[in-house]
């Protein structure tokens, strides 16, 4: 579920690593080595992953995990969704991920019509200990769709213990598939509840994939899961006159959802 390239022992000693932001890449170094945290090539993946979490522009709450180069982010807010929270750990993206926030924030108070939409960012916390805290203290809420694209997590095989809490009736959910070219049986996927839509990179223009060590073939799996139940509507706050606030294992790592 969360992509795997740097093998530090703690999550900490990832968040304590300098970044490198490049036009085609986040990378940093560690002894003599070079790590890969997210490179442009994935953006056929993002597309498609954006597409289903928003339900191709009706879903009005979305929960994002990683915000990496952003590319996820303004694919999901190309559909203009009213709510997007995205929690990041890493101090250094997240800084970013806040600026992209008040760009976007800013934007959207020029209009009444868009004045309601928000963009907040968590920034520098884990996800797994803002998931244990109530609603009022975390910031969080039910979401209609969520996108998981995490860096050196070690948390994410207790995800399934917070989706009922976090993805409201008829929500849906994807995360990054570390699995390459490899797809669970029909059964595994059945008790999972959990299936997969086959991309073939090749087909979106990715004609080789650079050097990295999370992601190397040409056909990636995306996770589809789809709570079970109706979405319900969101009612977003009265908009603000003026400016803008922003908010402050094996496998494929998901284990078993079931199904409601």
């Amino acid at each position: 579920m969360a992509r795997a390239d740097y093998k530090g022992r703690y999550k900490s000693d990832y968040k304590e690593k300098t970044m490198s932001f490049n036009e085609n890449k986040i990378t940093f170094v560690d002894g003599e080595e070079t790590y890969n945290v997210m490179m442009d090539w994935e953006e056929p993946i993002m597309k498609q992953a954006a597409d289903f979490v928003t339900a191709g522009g009706k879903a009005q709450t979305i929960l994002e995990l990683g915000f990496g180069m952003g590319i996820s982010a303004d694919l999901i807010q190309g559909y203009k969704p009213d709510l997007h929270t995205i929690i990041e750990y890493h101090p250094a993206i997240a800084e970013r991920a806040q600026e992209y926030a008040n760009l976007r924030n800013k934007a959207y108070s020029r209009s009444k019509e868009t004045a309601h939409k928000r963009v907040n960012v968590i920034s520098g916390k884990d996800w797994y200990v803002e998931f244990q805290k109530d609603f009022e203290k975390s910031g969080l809420r039910q979401y209609h769709g969520i996108f998981i694209d995490t860096y050196n997590d070690t948390n994410m095989k207790k995800l399934k213990n917070y989706i009922t809490k976090l993805l409201g009736p008829g929500g849906r959910m994807t995360w990054w598939n570390p699995m390459q070219d490899l797809l669970p049986t029909v059964e595994l996927q059945e008790k999972r509840g959990v299936t997969y839509k086959k991309i073939r990179l090749s087909e979106f223009g990715v004609k080789s994939i650079p050097a990295n060590k999370y992601h190397t073939t040409d056909t990636y799996y995306m996770p589809i899961y789809t709570r079970e139940g109706k979405r319900e509507p969101y009612t977003p706050t009265a908009p603000v006159e003026g400016g803008y606030t922003p908010a402050p294992g094996p496998g494929d790592g998901i284990g078993v959802i079931g199904k409601e």
